[in-house]
């Protein structure tokens, strides 16, 4: 008895240990602020009973306030369960928490193409942040046998994980016992938390500024089978807690629409699936009007709308879903196909450009390309600024996607601007590009 007593106290001296280590090391998460809301919820008699879930284009997309007053007749209580490249497994088991936890009727489950290309992601943190929020240790059991081996296990332990965090120990504290912090409100300025698991950013781009997104390909030889059986027991395990599903895509900009190869095959693959099963589907990159709706100037980068951006989308989907469940078609507000949609917005959606040295020469050559519908032929003119930041045309609009550049201009740091449009368009530019360019570049 008294060893089995000495055995109880060391354990408990070891647990107060890593509860100490880990108040001290582990940053504030947006776990945390998302824990004070719910808190802040259950203080109000209010219970989540719409949960949006997803990877991180769905916590910086869909604000639950805005689904509060939008959707369905204003009564409802939403929660934005979104965490970064959350993966479909991670999806099933926190949603599986929180079915056990509130009293969910509706889900809004967020899909993009790469859940079904990249399914099996090497980060630790990516399935350690799901594990933080599941509070069911049923649950958690059950996930941490799918997702982390044997060797991965120590990470679990948030001193051992947080290791490397000591230098930063004052700096935590003095965040974590601040007033705001301590009452879930995050003044952190740029990216912070907003509310019920939204994340707010500032928006980046200016409309025709995105330049070209890194290239994406569907091949259906890539798509990884795992991400369809969870799919299939996210979908089984809403149909046996009578909850309303519904699949959603929020948006990417134009140009990785444009320039992901088989975007329209890897589509079709999820709506062919999500048809099958009666789930509605709404993919925002394809809904008409996209351009005007959803324009450049409201994307943080080329996967994430910003705060703006997140109003809109909120609002858009609300309306959706809202005519969806009433009965209505909503298929004549998206377009049927990748061709129909370029031929409506019928202009350059996106260019870039790089430069490359004149060889035996000082000259540099700028190469453009651009982004628009299939068969359409684009025009490029050429501008450059000095240290004065005077601008000068080098090369008038033309079919030409290359303008050599004398070398006298690069004794210092200089400003280049490709500007694109479709032949034959009058406009100043569809689509534009700036770079500063230094001598070596």
């Amino acid at each position: 008895m008294r060893n089995f007593k000495k055995i109880v106290l060391l354990l408990a001296a070891l647990w107060c240990m890593e509860l100490t280590a880990a108040f001290c090391l582990e940053p504030v998460t947006y776990g945390y602020f998302l824990d004070c809301d719910l808190r802040k919820l259950k203080e109000q008699g209010r219970e989540p009973d719409v949960v949006l879930i997803g990877n991180s284009r769905i916590y910086r997309s869909l604000i639950p306030e805005i689904f509060d007053r939008s959707f369905d007749d204003g009564s409802h209580c939403a929660v934005n369960a979104g965490t970064g490249s959350q993966t479909l497994l991670g999806s099933y088991y926190y949603l599986k928490d929180l079915t056990e936890r509130y009293p969910v009727k509706y889900v809004a489950m967020g899909l993009s193409q790469t859940n079904f290309l990249s399914q099996k992601d090497d980060s630790l943190l990516v399935g350690l942040e799901v594990w933080e929020r599941i509070r069911s240790w049923p649950v958690k059991l059950e996930y941490m046998s799918q997702v982390f081996s044997l060797p991965q296990l120590p990470y679990l332990l948030k001193s051992y994980r947080y290791r490397g965090y000591a230098e930063d120990i004052l700096q935590t504290l003095r965040f974590k016992l601040s007033k705001e912090t301590r009452d879930g409100v995050d003044v952190r300025e740029g990216e912070h938390y907003a509310d019920r698991g939204y994340i707010w950013t500032q928006g980046k781009f200016a409309d025709g500024e995105t330049g070209i997104a890194p290239t994406v390909s569907w091949e259906e030889d890539a798509v990884e089978q795992e991400a369809f059986y969870w799919l299939e027991q996210i979908a089984a395990l809403c149909k046996e807690r009578g909850i309303e599903l519904v699949f959603v895509s929020a948006p990417v900009t134009l140009s990785m629409v444009y320039g992901t190869q088989g975007y329209e095959n890897g589509y079709g693959t999820i709506a062919d699936w999500a048809k099958r099963h009666q789930i509605p589907y709404f993919d925002l990159n394809f809904l008409k009007d996209r351009k005007k709706l959803l324009p450049d100037s409201v994307m943080l980068d080329h996967e994430h709308v910003c705060g703006a951006g997140a109003e809109r989308t909120t609002e858009i989907f609300c309306e959706l879903w809202n005519a969806s469940r009433a009965g209505g078609s909503v298929e004549d507000r998206f377009y049927g196909s990748l061709e129909e949609m370029q031929q409506d917005i019928h202009e350059v959606v996106a260019c870039d450009f790089h430069t490359e040295p004149v060889e035996g020469s000082a000259d540099r050559v700028c190469l453009a390309q651009s982004l628009q519908e299939a068969g359409g032929e684009a025009e490029f003119a050429f501008w450059i600024a000095g240290q004065d930041g005077a601008w000068e045309l080098l090369q008038p609009y033309g079919p030409s996607d290359r303008c050599t550049i004398d070398g006298e201009w690069f004794t210092g740091t200089v400003t280049m601007r490709v500007c694109a449009r479709l032949a034959g368009s009058t406009k100043e530019w569809e689509a534009y590009m700036e770079k500063e360019r230094t001598p070596w570049d």
